[in-house]
């Protein structure tokens, strides 16, 4: 709410940059030389609480919580949370709180706030997790194309694939999918 611009970084950590004057930026880096788990970031979230979540290389999956020229990272013990043993690609935070982590092992898993698995599903390798603004739930994946996944009244989710189709020019030009965003006239990109 302060403004604020993070960027997340392959190799260069997370920078800040904060706002000083109608065109200008501070930039503060956060790396591991001053503290942060990894300089090798994956993806961020921020929750309604102002904590960010990260996916890093080795380090899976971390909250970061910032006080005013500080940070502390929290990391879930092993014991705590049923969390993949290998990198978390993507990472995101629904409309209820969830956290959504999409790991290099194919899966898909929901957390609670407390991180308490509530659900885990293969769906290939993710790369990105959005929902938009009907709650609909939008899975990019690297060879697998684009999924859209509803949540059913029982908590599954009824899966619909987006693929390329060589004979369809209105398919998606390619199964590799890393991002995917929904403007404000609700067109998905």
């Amino acid at each position: 709410d302060n403004g604020n611009i993070f960027a997340i970084t392959y190799g260069g950590g997370l920078n800040e940059l904060s706002p000083m004057g109608l065109h200008s930026y501070q930039c503060k880096s956060f790396t591991q030389k001053n503290g942060l788990i990894s300089d090798i970031i994956y993806s961020m979230h921020e929750d309604k609480q102002g904590n960010l979540w990260m996916s890093t290389q080795l380090n899976r999956l971390k909250r970061i919580t910032f006080i005013p020229d500080k940070f502390h990272i929290y990391t879930p013990a092993p014991q705590e949370v049923e969390l993949p043993d290998n990198e978390i690609r993507a990472l995101y935070i629904d409309k209820k709180q969830r956290i959504w982590t999409g790991s290099r092992d194919m899966n898909v898993s929901i957390y609670d706030a407390r991180l308490r698995l509530l659900k885990r599903m293969k769906w290939g390798k993710v790369y990105a997790i959005m929902q938009d603004s009907a709650g609909v739930y939008w899975i990019s994946t690297k060879g697998q194309g684009l999924i859209k996944a509803i949540e059913t009244s029982q908590g599954n989710f009824k899966l619909q694939h987006f693929k390329h189709k060589a004979d369809d020019p209105y398919s998606l030009s390619n199964d590799n999918i890393y991002f995917t965003f929904q403007d404000s006239m609700q067109r998905l990109w």
